[in-house]
């Protein structure tokens, strides 16, 4: 029967912390941390280029882009009214509006 030691694949523990660890292999340690983070971000790199490449092959990119510039518009617009002092909360108008609508109705 097979040893469950035969099927794990675990990583090499780390080196000692003590005083009696080499300088060498800690910048051995330096350089392959250094070496997966640039692995690492080449591959979002790798991602990115293939997801704009993605949205520049799209036959509606004209019509994508006019939508885009629309929603900017209209979120510039509310962020104004938010902004300026002399508005008032949205939800306090809907309410407001409400409340006139249910006495109008009961009359």
């Amino acid at each position: 029967m097979p040893q469950p030691s035969q099927y794990t694949t675990a990583a090499p523990p780390p080196p000692s912390m003590g005083p009696e660890r080499n300088p060498v292999d800690a910048l051995g340690q330096v350089g392959l941390l250094a070496l997966g983070l640039a692995d690492l971000a080449l591959d979002q790199l790798r991602r990115l280029t293939d997801r704009g490449q993605r949205v520049a092959q799209r036959s509606d990119l004209g019509d994508l882009v006019t939508d885009g510039v629309h929603e900017l518009h209209a979120r510039g617009e509310l962020a104004a009214r938010r902004m300026s002092q002399n508005s008032d909360n949205y939800l306090e108008l809907m309410a407001r509006r409400v409340a006139e609508q249910g006495r109008s109705s009961a009359e």
